[in-house]
């Protein structure tokens, strides 16, 4: 596969095609349109190689403005993930701390593997996969948080010491509140852990999936997505209308585009020091955004902009959501990490 991969840039409509599929746990022909009609359709748009990497990306995303006004929001979780125990968290899977050591206490985070710790006391990270094929892991806040005064969610992602290119990506559930807290994620691969492929099954009782996809298959497992879209933001929607696509990262002309940076760092076996600040909101009334710094000086950069409720049928925000993280590998991998947790209101 590797050497499929390096080349593929050469490749035409037919070779993107195969490719496609290549970090999905699941195989065959993806919801929506057909995985050749999804690659013709990449091809009507602007196309251009990522400077050094070996990946094509599709358009060029466009800033957004920022439409939220906040006010002196109070802070409901605070969690670095950097030391050896969490507070009021639980795990699935490969979830871990990478400072953890022996067994962990009830309602923190497990150890990562038999020769913890990875690394010392304040320097760990929250990590969802390791560098490995066809990995998932799941790590949740226990109680569930009021959405009456909005939320903002802040933290840093850390994507790397993978394979070129990497995979697959890092989703930021919430879910409804009112329900259990979901505890076993979907489909690895391009599904992030929200959907089990194409067959409109997913994480139970979800109201948001927040993919930070560097290998673009959400885009194409999610039902109405637009195809394989690489280096991008989707979004996924509730389990009450099938997960449907319900938006992401667009260009100028509103159309599915790439970010203009990379969301992953895969050559690099070290967590990266310039890794992306992520931050999130999403008002009670349902209007999202997604702000991403890169840590270039110029401060986050908002790219998604937009009321979610009512697309495609999306509810309204439940009255409190659960909220968690899933990571995911396939065909090919990152290692996944989690750090800085801050999780406020808007005001």
């Amino acid at each position: 596969m590797q050497k499929l991969v390096r080349s593929r840039a050469a490749l035409g409509i037919a070779g993107l095609s195969l490719l496609a599929g290549c970090a999905g746990a699941i195989s065959g022909t993806p919801a929506g349109t057909g995985t050749l009609a999804q690659s013709a359709q990449r091809a009507t748009r602007p196309v251009m190689l990522a400077s050094g990497a070996p990946w094509l990306r599709v358009g060029a995303a466009s800033a957004k403005q920022s439409r939220i006004k906040r006010g002196a929001g109070t802070v409901l979780v605070t969690q670095s993930f950097a030391n050896s125990t969490t507070k009021g968290w639980y795990s699935k899977d490969s979830a871990c701390l990478t400072a953890g050591t022996g067994s962990a206490p009830k309602g923190s985070i497990k150890a990562c593997g038999a020769d913890a710790p990875l690394d010392p006391p304040g320097g760990g990270a929250l990590e969802l996969t390791a560098a490995t094929y066809h990995d998932l892991g799941l790590a949740g806040y226990h109680e569930p948080l009021p959405t009456a005064n909005g939320l903002d969610i802040q933290f840093t992602l850390y994507a790397f010491d993978g394979t070129m290119p990497g995979a697959d990506g890092t989703l930021l559930y919430l879910s409804d509140g009112a329900l259990r807290h979901p505890t076993i994620p979907a489909g690895s691969g391009g599904s992030l852990g929200y959907i089990q492929g194409n067959k409109g099954r997913g994480l139970a009782h979800a109201y948001l999936g927040i993919g930070f996809d560097e290998y673009g298959n959400f885009s194409t497992f999610l039902p109405g997505g637009p195809g394989v879209i690489p280096e991008t933001i989707a979004l996924g929607g509730a389990e009450a209308i099938g997960y449907e696509y319900i938006g992401g990262v667009t260009n100028g002309s509103g159309e599915p585009a790439s970010l203009p940076f990379n969301l992953d760092s895969p050559g690099s076996t070290t967590r990266p020091a310039n890794a992306p600040t992520i931050d999130v909101s999403l008002t009670s009334a349902g209007h999202l955004e997604v702000a991403i710094d890169i840590h270039d000086g110029n401060g986050p950069v908002t790219y998604i902009s937009e009321t979610i409720v009512g697309v495609k049928g999306q509810p309204a925000v439940p009255a409190s959501v659960f909220v968690g993280f899933i990571g995911s590998t396939g065909g090919s991998y990152n290692r996944h990490q989690i750090g800085n947790l801050t999780i406020s209101t808007l005001n």
